[in-house]
This record gives structure tokens, sequence and C-alpha cells, in this order.
């Protein structure tokens, strides 16, 4: 499944409104860490390739039982993700996805985890069942055809599983006839931008007109230096330490631009009366004659 997308138009109501519609989008990861299958056999106990060592050549190079199969098995694993079941149904849809592999090698994989990847866009809901089939393919693409190969084991498995980095690990003795020994691990992930418990929380970085903010570990808006504002997506600058906070405003961090009929560097002085020579202010555009002045401009000697 291909994780939902999100397209910020180009208006901020459009781009708020996209934000509480994102869908929730995730990954469940499969890591085979090892597998053995010493003797070369399925579930049924039958060699994989269903023919065995003759007794008088095996006997001047192996041991004397009848274990020995001729052939390695050509190992596969198929990957089936579902809801969570008492009873896991192997003959029911993979409701949250299924991988298959290529063979990734024969009687022992060790020493090179493979990861298997199964995306998801729903919120995770923590409980879970996955089936594991791991199968022999005779040649590249039997797998389809009938009677052309078999299925060493298969581990079905539910699970409570939460979003988180860590791996889970287990191990497992898978069949007393084919004497494999198999340990993997699990994890669910949230993709990029996704956040929260199931997925669902999206928060995407971004530093232009529409916002300027980071993400927090759980999704949470994080304002970047000089912005405030996180209910707003942080599109509030933070003025220049003593800007006046009404006679001053800014439009970038550290600025402090004055209103009409205020300046001086934090907008705190009024501008007089144009022509008022010997007076002052204390509103825009007002003319207070110093003493010993009047007239309208203050320019007439009392």
């Amino acid at each position: 499944m291909m994780a939902t997308s999100v397209i910020f138009w180009s208006t901020p109501f459009l781009f708020l409104l996209s934000l509480s519609t994102a869908a929730a989008s995730g990954l469940f990861e499969f890591r085979i860490d090892s597998f053995e299958n010493p003797l070369a056999r399925d579930q049924d106990g039958n060699c994989c390739s269903n023919s065995t060592i003759p007794p008088l050549i095996r006997s001047s190079f192996y041991p004397s039982d009848s274990s020995y199969c001729s052939s390695p098995c050509r190992v596969y694993f198929r990957i089936c993700l579902k809801h969570f079941q008492h009873n896991i149904d192997t003959n029911t849809p993979c409701t949250f996805g299924e991988v298959t592999t290529h063979v990734l090698g024969d009687n022992r994989l060790e020493g090179h985890p493979y990861t298997v990847p199964l995306h998801f866009n729903f919120s995770w809901p923590k409980y879970c069942s996955y089936i594991v089939d791991i199968g022999h393919e005779s040649f590249e693409g039997s797998r389809t055809k009938e009677g052309m190969h078999r299925i060493i084991y298969q581990h079905k498995m539910q699970t409570s599983l939460q979003v988180a980095s860590d791996w889970t690990y287990k191990s497992y003795e898978v069949g007393s006839r084919s004497k494999a020994r198999f340990n993997y691990a699990i994890r669910v992930t949230c993709d990029e931008n996704h956040y929260g418990d199931d997925c669902s929380t999206m928060c995407r970085p971004r530093n232009d007109d529409y916002g300027h903010f980071t993400c927090s570990e759980k999704g949470q808006i994080v304002c970047l230096s000089g912005w405030q504002g996180e209910k707003t997506y942080c599109r509030n600058a933070t003025c220049l330490p003593g800007c006046h906070t009404k006679n001053g405003y800014c439009d970038q961090p550290n600025e402090c631009k004055c209103r009409y009929g205020w300046e001086g560097s934090h907008c705190d002085r009024c501008i007089k009366h144009p022509g008022c020579l010997h007076g002052t202010c204390e509103k825009p555009f007002q003319c207070i004659c110093n003493e010993g002045w009047g007239g309208m401009f203050c320019n007439q000697g009392s």
C-alpha cells in the first residue's frame, strides 16, 4: 500500500484544512534475523528436493541415519499482516497487506538480516495478527505452479505492538520434523511527518508565509527561534526587545517598525506637528509649546 500524500494549497484556509484531514501513515517492519533448516525438510518432514542421498553413497560421507536430503531448500518468506483475530484464519485476505520475498538463501540464513516492509495508511490499531509462510521454491517462478513449491513452516501470531523505534524480538523452534529454528524482530514506525500512538497526528515542519515551526517527538508544533503563536502556526514574529507593543510592530524577528505618527528605534517617540519649532508632543502631531513660547507652531516668544 502506498502512503497517502497531503497537498498544501495556496491559501492559508486550505493549508490548515489539509493538516486536519491528513491520513495516518506508517510502516510495519518484519526483520528476518536468522533461519536454520538443517535437515532441508518441509513441515510434513519431506525433503524439499524430494530425494535423499542413497545409503551406499551417503555412508562414506554422512551418518547412516536417513534424514539427510540431497539438495537444500530454496527459502523465501511471505508475510501476511491482518487485523487481530483470536483464531487466525489463514484463508481470509491479509487486511493490512502482504509481501512475498524472493529466494533469500538455502538451509541457513544468518549474518545479514533482511527486512520486509509493509506500508499502511490507516490509524495503527495496536493489536494485529500476522502469518509467516516460510516456503521452498524449486526454481524461479515455480511457487505459482501447482506442486512446485512447499511450505517449510507456517508461523501464526497475535500481538500487541505499539508504535516505537525499538524492535521486538522473537525466537522459535519451528517444527519437530524439520528441526528448524527461526529468529526475527518486528516493529511499527510512523512515516515522515506522522506522529502519535497510531501515526494519525501530522506535523510537517515549514518556514514560509504559512508558518515557522518544527515538530516535537509527539508531533506538536514547536516555533522556530524568533517566532511565536503555536495556535496560529507560529506566524507571529517576535519583535525587537523593547519595541513598543502598541506603537510598533514587526514582520520579521527582531524588527521594530513604527506605526504612523511614531518614531525611534523602539517606536516610543511621537512625531510632532509639522513645523512645530519650540514644542513637544504626547500624541502624534501635537505641538505643546515649551515655556516661553506660543503660537500654533510654538514659534512666537512670549
